[in-house]
């Protein structure tokens, strides 16, 4: 009798664990929650981030915003409009693609990819934001005229 109720015990206790587990996993998906580490400084709109650990995801029900933290998550660094950039195939693993920067200043980060998505977020910068503002401007008026 004591076994069996040894063994309840035990299963009760796996279970319960397994149990608070899931959610921080589901957590982790829903928000994208992702460990990037750079090798040498990397800069996003705004901010230039020393060689590191960094901690990115996006803000839950809004991907289109992505918040950048100190490893800890202590720290945040930069809160971020994104859109969206789609490949042909889903990232096998975290992928981070960098663009053409000015000469001197450390590698821009041009997307981020979370594991298993064909979606990723594409960081806006200065001209970014001028050319996607023109291009909406003429989609309206062609839509309007």
């Amino acid at each position: 009798m004591r076994t069996s109720l040894k063994i309840a015990g035990v299963a009760a206790a796996a279970l319960l664990v397994l149990g608070l587990a899931a959610p921080r996993a589901n957590a982790d998906e829903a928000n994208e929650l992702t460990y990037i580490t750079f090798s040498a400084p990397v800069a996003l709109p705004g901010v230039s981030l020393p060689a590191g650990t960094y901690l990115f995801k996006t803000t839950g029900l809004d991907h289109d915003l992505v918040q950048v933290f100190s490893r800890s998550g202590n720290e945040i660094y930069a809160t971020l409009i994104t859109i969206p950039e789609v490949r042909d195939t889903p990232a096998p693993k975290t992928i981070v693609s960098f663009r053409e920067g000015y000469p001197g200043a450390p590698e821009a980060i041009n997307a981020w990819f979370y594991p298993g998505r064909e979606t990723g977020r594409q960081f806006l910068y200065a001209r970014s934001w001028r050319h996607l503002i023109a291009t909406r401007g003429q989609h309206d008026s062609t839509r309007q005229g």
